[in-house]
């Protein structure tokens, strides 16, 4: 922690952040831990980014939560970043995978139906296609990913426009209750039960009284055939592809009820729902159960 005292300013003497093309935001921490505790301390923070990234970082980094930024954790994250299961593989999702979501991606948007001026956060949000939508439409576009290959992705992509961050969806960097609408595409899947479940609760903790929340992934019935049963084929093939552990994931996720469990363990409500491509993906609109 900084020493009593001290400035926000004097603070950063130890933390050099900066945005380069590696890496929308990442974060060398070089000496002791360094806590935002105040409005101060992150408007600090933000002018330290905006100096480094020079196209005013600040105004798109001012939703930063109080008491994140500390050394252990950033070290931990950092670590895991360095295993980032999609290196080399970003270009190829990009023109392979990307292309195949597209009517997904559109038909979330039918049913999200954002309005200019919405703050949107992609949690998982990869390459950053999804993300281009909501850009599109006006919205104020964030996202947070916890792989650097994609984010390099998403940077080109997005460019100034989006606020991207390198982060951990069970502990994102944002103040409570700030988000319009909260997309979550194809990634509950891939995560172990206890993570997807605080992945679900922080994204409840950032979502703004009445905001909704898009998830999109694998359905959990049989498919439909013939449709549903070519595209089951492809999915288990590109799940394999992704690792043992994503594999088993995967398999947990379907065989525990998929999406609906999950939004009705987490005391959310289903406000709109659409099962298609053979009954092979679920698209829901779930807001807070109040």
């Amino acid at each position: 922690m900084p020493a009593p005292g001290s400035s926000p300013g004097q603070a950063f003497s130890g933390i050099q952040a900066f945005l380069d093309p590696g890496s929308p935001l990442r974060f060398r921490l070089r000496s002791s831990p360094f806590v935002l505790r105040t409005s101060e301390d992150r408007s600090s923070f933000a002018g330290q980014v905006a100096r480094n990234d020079g196209r005013g970082a600040s105004a798109r980094f001012r939703h930063l939560r109080p008491g994140l930024f500390n050394l252990t954790e950033y070290r931990h994250i950092e670590s895991k970043m360095n295993k980032d299961p999609y290196l080399r593989f970003e270009g190829l999702y990009g023109r392979l995978i990307d292309p195949m979501l597209v009517g997904l991606r559109e038909l979330g948007k039918r049913m999200s139906a954002p309005k200019r001026g919405h703050r949107v956060l992609d949690v998982g949000c990869g390459t950053g296609a999804h993300l281009d939508l909501y850009r599109n439409c006006g919205c104020e576009t964030h996202g947070i990913d916890s792989s650097q290959s994609m984010l390099k992705v998403a940077k080109r992509r997005l460019g100034k426009d989006t606020a991207l961050m390198i982060g951990d969806a069970t502990a994102m960097p944002y103040e409570n209750q700030i988000f319009d609408l909260i997309l979550c595409m194809l990634l509950l899947h891939e995560m172990a039960e206890l993570v997807r479940n605080s992945t679900i609760a922080e994204i409840k903790r950032v979502l703004k009284p009445g905001g909704r929340i898009l998830f999109i992934d694998y359905h959990e019935t049989r498919p439909r055939f013939f449709k549903g049963w070519i595209n089951k084929i492809i999915i288990e093939v590109i799940e394999l592809l992704a690792g043992s552990r994503h594999f088993r994931n995967y398999r947990h996720f379907l065989a525990n009820g998929g999406l609906p469990r999950l939004i009705d363990q987490n005391g959310l409500m289903v406000k709109q729902r659409r099962i298609v491509a053979g009954r092979t993906f679920g698209l829901y609109i779930a807001t807070h159960n109040s």
